[in-house]
């Protein structure tokens, strides 16, 4: 019984754990290369630009044929992809060289669910199948080189974002940030929380982007800088001062009962010794303000310790490909 019990969880989980291992994974959506190259030459150019996304760990889903045929426009590729479920829309258009045109050409285009399409061309002037996949090739690296990155930025709601010194909008903010060196900062109340240094740039594959010194595809890294170290501390003025005022006030207020405890009972003898003026202290008054002036000494004393944190941990900082589906946060 026990055996039987081991081999059936071996089944289960050599099925479930493919699917889970490409659950998260970006997905393309392959269409059928158009134009009036031979199959054969297609076939190479298509299986050219699927063996680099591939290198990327992108899953592909080839649409029934129907769905591909009638994508002529980056439209029709971005209804294409939304109804598929995809993450990307791939499309390879290919023409051999013919009597009225001495080139042949190959189109590569890459639109996501959002219809952003961006796209490159390449001519080749041999009708042979591989000077087609080089076309191929050489369009997608010329599309890797005008890609973006997409930056996510959350956290002090309505803080400024500046990008490059210019005011980019407020969190939570979503942009995206082209090839090159950017200086990213965060604004709250006039003080500068946040400061990072983002470089992107093509890496050594078609349509791959580095960020900072890290790749980043299907799955990566970031490096960054921060003008506001982890180990350093800040002040919010506003929490100190209500923290300094909480704490005198419950003090203040705790100091109080104690002289009125104290000075309870007997205040004048005579000559005997005998009382003749008693000052007596209402316990459950004097119990419930005592009690405030405790909380509100408690309360001043957390304020003002709180209002040393550390800098920059308000903020979070998301960078990724714009055609891939993981967030790196740093």
């Amino acid at each position: 019984m026990q055996l039987r019990s081991m081999w059936f969880l071996g089944v289960v989980l050599g099925v479930c754990l493919p699917s889970v291992a490409h659950a998260d994974a970006p997905r393309a959506l392959m269409m059928a290369p158009l134009g009036d190259a031979p199959d054969d030459m297609r076939a190479n150019a298509v299986a050219e630009v699927r063996a680099t996304l591939e290198h990327q760990g992108v899953v592909f889903v080839t649409p029934p044929r129907g769905l591909s045929l009638a994508c002529e426009t980056p439209q029709c590729r971005a209804a294409a992809a939304t109804q598929a479920g995809a993450l990307m829309a791939v499309t390879v258009l290919v023409w051999q060289p013919t009597s009225f045109r001495a080139e042949g050409r190959v189109e590569v285009a890459l639109t996501d669910v959002a219809g952003d399409t961006v796209g490159a061309e390449e001519d080749f002037a041999a009708d042979e199948v591989l000077a087609a996949v080089q076309a191929a090739r050489g369009a997608f690296e010329r599309f890797g080189a005008r890609a973006r990155v997409a930056l996510e930025i959350t956290g002090i709601d309505g803080a400024a974002v500046l990008v490059d010194g210019r005011p980019a909008g407020a969190l939570p903010y979503r942009g995206t940030l082209v090839s090159g060196t950017h200086r990213i900062r965060v604004v709250s109340n006039g003080r500068v929380v946040l400061t990072r240094e983002v470089t992107v740039e093509q890496g050594g594959q078609p349509i791959l982007l580095r960020v900072g010194a890290e790749e980043v595809g299907a799955a990566g890294a970031v490096e960054a800088e921060d003008d506001v170290e982890d180990g350093e501390r800040t002040t919010n003025p506003a929490w100190l001062a209500t923290g300094v005022g909480l704490s005198v006030v419950g003090a203040g207020t705790v100091a109080w009962v104690a002289v009125q405890a104290a000075q309870s009972g007997c205040s004048a003898r005579n000559a005997g010794g005998e009382c003749v003026e008693r000052s007596e202290l209402q316990r459950g008054p004097a119990v419930v303000v005592g009690v405030l002036g405790a909380v509100a000494v408690s309360t001043g004393v957390a304020l003002a310790l709180g209002s040393r944190r550390r800098g920059g941990r308000e903020v979070s900082v998301s960078v990724a490909p714009t055609n891939a589906s993981v967030r790196l946060t740093f």
